[in-house]
């Protein structure tokens, strides 16, 4: 990750960035995006731009198709897999 290594070398203006989160509050943004562009003391490197969606899309019909259980969860998706379904 570009800014965490930019960051360490001090070629950010994390003062400016971490005031910048603030004042925009920190709670609008994804915390797992967030948390990766925080340094040890509280402040950021860098303010996070874009973030990605993990998910997974199917066909709900053929797995009704199939008569396999719908997945609505992870735990649900993984069991599936494991189940060879």
């Amino acid at each position: 990750m570009y800014a965490v290594a930019f960051g360490a070398e001090e070629l950010f203006d994390v003062a400016a960035t971490t005031e910048l989160i603030r004042e925009i509050d920190k709670d609008r943004f994804y915390q797992g995006i967030l948390k990766l562009m925080q340094r040890a003391d509280g402040n950021y490197y860098a303010l996070p731009c874009h973030g990605w969606v993990q998910g997974i899309w199917y066909r709900a019909d053929c797995f009704e198709k199939a008569v396999l259980k719908l997945l609505t969860t992870w735990d649900a998706t993984w069991r599936q897999h494991n189940a060879g379904g």
